[in-house]
C-alpha cells in the first residue's frame, strides 16, 4: 500500500513539473507576442508622427509659395531648410521642374547628350534615346539604333515598348539599354511635368547644363545628406531657416515645383514627402497637386542596404 502511495505521489510530482513547464511557456510565449506588439504599435505611431511632420513641413511650404504673400520665399533650386518642429526635425528642399528635361517633348539629340555626360558611351547614348522616342510614339516603326516591340522579350517585358507618354520618369527604367547605374544619375534631371523641349539654362541641373554646352555649374556650398540627430536636445531652428544654398543667385519660377520633404520624428522614424505641384494659379486654392507620394530619401543619410518602398498617386488616380 505505502509503494502505491508512493508511486502515485511520484507521478502527480512528475504531472506539476510539466504543467508548470507548459505554464512557462505559455507565459513565455505570451510576453514575446506582447513586446512584439507594443514594438508594432509603437513603429506604427512613429512613422505615423514623421508623416504628419512631414506633411506639415511641406503645407508651410506650400503655403509660403502659393498664397502670394510678400517678403522671403522658399527657393526653388534645391536648397535645403531645416525645421524642428513637434520635438521632430523636416528637412526640406524644392526643385523647379523647368530645371528639368521633360522625357515627353526632348529631343533624342539632348536626351543623347545626356546620357553621355552621365557617362554612358556615345553609341549606347544614342541606341538608349533613340528607345525613348519608339517607347513613347505612338507608332511600331522602329528607328534606327531604336527599339521596339521586337527587343523586348525578356521577363516582365510584355506589352512594351508603351507607344504613349511617360507618365512617371520610373518608367525610364523599362526602356531598352537602360541600366540601373545610368538611370540613378539621370532620374534627378528628368521630369514628366515640365512640357519643356528644353530646360530653363536659368534653372538647370549641373548634369544637364553639361549636356547642353553651358558646362557645369557650381553650387554655392557643398552639399552632404545629413545624420539624424543623437542629442537629447533639439537642436533645430523653430522655424525654417536655410541650411544649405544650393546657388548664388535668385532663380525665377516656372510655377511646377517639386517638393522633397523628409521628417525624423523624436522616437527615430522617417518619413519622406515627395510631391509636385502646379503653384501660382487662379481660383481657390491657387494651385494643383499633380503627384502626392511617399519617395526615397535624400537629404538624411541613407543606410546602404535600406531598401525602400514607393507606394504613389498620380493626378489620375484622385
Amino acid at each position: 500500500m505505502k509503494r502505491y502511495h508512493r508511486a502515485n505521489r511520484g507521478l502527480a510530482l512528475v504531472s506539476v513539473l510539466w504543467v508548470s513547464v507548459l505554464l512557462a511557456l505559455i507565459a513565455a510565449s505570451f510576453t514575446k507576442v506582447s513586446v512584439t506588439e507594443v514594438n508594432r504599435v509603437r513603429n506604427i505611431t512613429e512613422g505615423a508622427k514623421a508623416e504628419a511632420l512631414a506633411d506639415a513641413g511641406f503645407e508651410w511650404a506650400l503655403a509660403m509659395l502659393a498664397s502670394g504673400r510678400s517678403g522671403p520665399r522658399p527657393r526653388t533650386d534645391g536648397s535645403v531648410y531645416h525645421w524642428g518642429f513637434g520635438n521632430g526635425l523636416v528637412l526640406i528642399s524644392i526643385v523647379d521642374e523647368a530645371s528639368k528635361l521633360d522625357l515627353n517633348e526632348a529631343s533624342d539629340e539632348l536626351l543623347a547628350s545626356l546620357f553621355t555626360a552621365a557617362g554612358a558611351a556615345e553609341s549606347d547614348s544614342r541606341a538608349i534615346a533613340a528607345a525613348v522616342l519608339d517607347y513613347r510614339d505612338e507608332d511600331d516603326t522602329r528607328r534606327p539604333h531604336g527599339a521596339e516591340a521586337e527587343d523586348y522579350t525578356g521577363p516582365g517585358q510584355e506589352g512594351l515598348p508603351k507607344n504613349g507618354p511617360f507618365d512617371l520618369v520610373e518608367e525610364l527604367q523599362a526602356v531598352a539599354g537602360m541600366t540601373p547605374e545610368l538611370y540613378r544619375v539621370v532620374a534627378p534631371s528628368l521630369s514628366v511635368h515640365s512640357r519643356r523641349s528644353e530646360p530653363e539654362t536659368a534653372l538647370a541641373t549641373p548634369l544637364l547644363r553639361e549636356a547642353m554646352g553651358e558646362g557645369r555649374s557650381q553650387p554655392a556650398q557643398t552639399w552632404k545628406p545629413l545624420d539624424p540627430p543623437r542629442e537629447e536636445e533639439n537642436p533645430w531652428p523653430a522655424r525654417p531657416e536655410l541650411l544649405y544654398q544650393a546657388s548664388e543667385e535668385a532663380v525665377p519660377s516656372s510655377g511646377i515645383l517639386d517638393f522633397q520633404v523628409e521628417a525624423l520624428s523624436d522616437g527615430g522614424a522617417i518619413f519622406v514627402r515627395q510631391a509636385v505641384v502646379h503653384v501660382g494659379l487662379e481660383g481657390n486654392p491657387p494651385y494643383r497637386v499633380k503627384v502626392w507620394r511617399r519617395g526615397q530619401r535624400k537629404l538624411f543619410a541613407l543606410p546602404p542596404t535600406e531598401d525602400v518602398a514607393l507606394p504613389l498617386r498620380t493626378e489620375d488616380e484622385g
